[in-house]
């Protein structure tokens, strides 16, 4: 008996560490990570650095050559229309000059015709008005009896508020226009011989705004054309976004953007007013040359807080808001083929399925075939990971 137990133990002995050295050799599970297919909201967008900018600036220059007085104005001064900026006291010489009367002639002339331009570009603009008016009240009359969608009231409303600003962007255009006109004829006028001849001429502000640059402090001689200050409305502000023109072909008139990061955690919304026709190079950060194109942007809305012209921001296009998608992560996805593929779990082992996507995202993918709700997925597969091979959550 002693030696039948000594020989059953010996055999399970022997078996003991031939199951160990089998368990040892045997290939184990890869640790990988996983997600679930899920349905959810999907939004696809565009992000981009913008800068806000005063939409209507103007460079007031001397009308006259002469001394201009010290302008005592500085950036970020408020300015009524027609207040006095600088006073020019004109030399006699060019004074006497022909050739400096008719170039003043000629300039009176301009500026009479660019007030005509002005009239007709007022007149066109509330033609427009009148127009997006009408077509927001059909959407609204269709809207009432579910004929259209609500993004197409929005973009109706976004036309109607665009020609609003447009009219006032004309009407002021017309002011200066005028102000342009008033200013060359009092230059023509001082080129006449007379007792006033030697009066000093006030150079006012075209509209009611702040100053945003002072071109010529000091006091000292001016030519025609000198640039003395800039001014603008900062109320009636925009922001321009250069975009990869390979990127600009989704974007379109009235897309929604979202708009950020200038001061505090508040986020506000615009529309695309505009994709500029002209593109432009410049160079990357890499020194890579970029074709860009600029895109205009209007707020929905006056902002509650002042921006500066030059301030710059993040604006995110909102391409597409999808309330209920199929997704993945786009983690999981790889090419495989002519297409795209990823790895489903399966009773442990890894299963290789041809996937087809829609819309992605940097973190998401819309998937139109091939994984279904709830499915299990490996994400970032690494080179132990293939179809069939045993895998193990981490």
């Amino acid at each position: 008996m002693r030696r039948w137990i000594m020989r059953i133990a010996l055999v399970l002995a022997v078996a003991a560490v031939a199951a160990a050295a089998i368990y040892a050799y045997m290939p184990r599970p890869a640790l990988v990570d996983v997600a679930r297919v899920t349905v959810g909201r999907l939004v696809v967008s565009l992000d981009e650095e913008g800068k806000v900018r005063v939409r209507e600036r103007y460079v007031v220059e001397a009308p006259i050559a002469g001394i201009s007085s010290r302008i005592e104005l500085h950036p970020g001064d408020a300015i009524a229309e027609g207040a006095e900026l600088a006073r020019i006291q004109p030399t006699l010489s060019p004074l006497l000059d022909p050739q400096s009367r008719a170039v003043a002639e000629a300039r009176l002339r301009a500026a009479e015709d660019a007030r005509s331009q002005a009239q007709a570009a007022v007149e066109r603009t509330r033609a427009a008005l009148e127009l997006a008016r009408s077509e927001l009240q059909r959407t609204k009359s269709l809207s009432e009896r579910g004929a259209t969608t609500g993004q197409q009231l929005d973009l109706a409303a976004f036309e109607v508020r665009t020609g609003e600003a447009s009219v006032l962007a004309a009407q002021s255009a017309l002011r200066v226009a005028g102000h342009e006109v008033e200013s060359a004829r009092a230059a023509l006028g001082r080129l006449q011989p007379g007792p006033g001849q030697r009066d000093a001429f006030a150079v006012t502000s075209p509209i009611a705004g702040q100053v945003l640059r002072v071109d010529r402090e000091s006091e000292g001689a001016v030519a025609p054309g000198t640039p003395l200050v800039e001014v603008g409305d900062l109320s009636a502000i925009e922001i321009v976004a250069d975009v990869l023109t390979r990127d600009a072909g989704p974007l379109r008139r009235g897309l929604p953007v979202q708009i950020s990061e200038w001061g505090d955690d508040t986020l506000r919304t615009g529309r695309v007013r505009r994709v500029e026709p002209a593109a432009f190079t410049r160079v990357s950060p890499l020194g890579v040359e970029e074709q860009r194109v600029n895109v205009l942007i209007d707020f929905d809305s006056a902002p509650d807080k002042q921006l500066g012209d030059g301030y710059a921001v993040d604006v995110r296009f909102i391409l597409s808001d999808d309330p209920q998608v199929r997704q993945v992560p786009a983690s999981a996805l790889f090419r495989h083929a002519d297409g795209w593929a990823a790895f489903v779990v399966q009773d442990g082992k890894a299963a290789l399925r041809t996937v087809k996507v829609g819309k992605r995202t940097p973190m998401q993918a819309e998937v139109l075939d091939g994984l279904a709700a709830g499915d299990t997925v490996i994400v970032h597969p690494g080179e132990l990971v293939r179809a069939g091979s045993r895998v193990e959550a981490r």
